[in-house]
């Protein structure tokens, strides 16, 4: 997962050792390395029960990665053969790259996801040359020259040569079938504990959020940071279903909200004391952040969706981004185009070079 959106309130990460860190009794929150500097750390949750560990998230699938998650455990008194549950809150690298590797450590390990993210993982290409020659094509539609995306392919590092996109897409080829297909409010079965599942599209189109009944917590996942917001983008697949992956973000914020007045958990960054405030302020980030990129349209009510990202507040200039950044920019940039025309705001047609040009209504 990688973070683009400017920051919204908070101080950062904590520094603290590598030891299991107890939120709860029996509950515990694990520190995994990234493969990034932005997000150095993604945290799994493990429930101890009768019968061993009931993990929500796993962590990158690398070997440092799996070294610490090990090591954490074995602090705890249990090897990885004692994990019987790992919940996936999506299927992003950081939460479900060392999905294969704990199953093979624990062939018992039910591993569970939200149906409508153990389809959208399976039925994904991400990676192939198909999906990049589709995302190119994608991006030059919304204003992103051809000669641009060929100097960003050529400048970029290929740590994967089998990757058509330059970067290590190997965790997606890393196939997990799930053993629990689950649904919308169902109860998660995790021996002494009262689990349910509330599924919070918007990041990804089945994310899982797992509310903890008897402690008045909520494991966020990505769905909802204490620092930022996570990226929320829209992608060519998503333009072609005509799928508003914002409008699904912003309700789910209201879904976990109308909650109450939760403890947060959430994969990145801090623990979150009040859950309903922190939605408010992501809602109203949001709201700020259409605000911009409707005025980012310009004076002339004509604008590509690159153009309009060049405007908007970044981390850093949009001109700086490598070719895979502002591809990320870019959709999250779409994602709120594609909100804004939903409810009537804005408007787009396509041009006689097939640009999709966007105005104000």
């Amino acid at each position: 997962m990688q973070i683009l959106e400017a920051s919204v309130g908070g101080t950062g990460w904590p520094d603290a050792p590598w030891e299991p860190e107890m939120i709860a009794d029996g509950l515990w929150r694990l520190r995994t390395p990234m493969t990034s500097e932005a997000l150095p750390w993604v945290y799994a949750y493990a429930f101890v029960t009768a019968d061993g560990i009931a993990l929500y998230d796993s962590g990158h699938g690398t070997e440092r990665a799996q070294s610490a998650l090990e090591s954490q455990l074995s602090k705890l008194g249990f090897n990885m053969s004692d994990v019987h549950t790992l919940m996936i809150s999506h299927a992003h690298p950081d939460h479900l790259g060392m999905a294969s590797w704990i199953k093979q450590q624990s062939p018992k390990c039910d591993i569970a996801m939200m149906a409508r993210e153990a389809k959208w993982y399976s039925d994904s290409s991400r990676g192939s040359a198909d999906w990049v020659q589709q995302n190119n094509h994608w991006m030059v539609r919304h204003g992103i020259s051809k000669s641009e995306i060929a100097k960003g392919f050529s400048a970029g590092t290929n740590s994967d040569k089998s990757s058509a996109d330059g970067r290590d897409n190997s965790w997606f080829s890393k196939r997990i079938n799930p053993d629990i297909l689950l649904a919308d409010g169902q109860k998660i079965d995790v021996n002494g504990w009262e689990l349910q599942a509330h599924w919070t599209p918007g990041h990804t189109p089945g994310h899982l959020c797992v509310e903890i009944l008897d402690k008045s917590m909520v494991l966020t996942g990505d769905h909802i940071l204490g620092r930022i917001t996570p990226n929320v983008s829209l992608s060519p697949e998503d333009e072609e279903a005509d799928r508003n992956p914002l409008g699904e973000f912003l309700d789910s914020l209201i879904k976990i909200r109308d909650l109450g007045r939760n403890r947060g958990l959430p994969a990145h960054e801090n623990l979150i004391d009040d859950l309903s405030e922190r939605c408010d302020e992501l809602l109203d980030h949001h709201e700020k952040r259409c605000e911009e990129v409707m005025a980012g349209i310009g004076e002339s009510n004509s604008a590509t969706a690159a153009m309009i990202s060049s405007r908007v507040t970044w981390n850093k200039p949009f001109e700086g981004f490598s070719i895979f950044k502002k591809r990320m920019a870019l959709g999250e940039t779409i994602a709120h185009l594609k909100y804004l025309s939903d409810i009537g705001k804005i408007s787009s047609f396509t041009d006689a070079s097939e640009n999709v040009i966007w105005r104000r209504v």
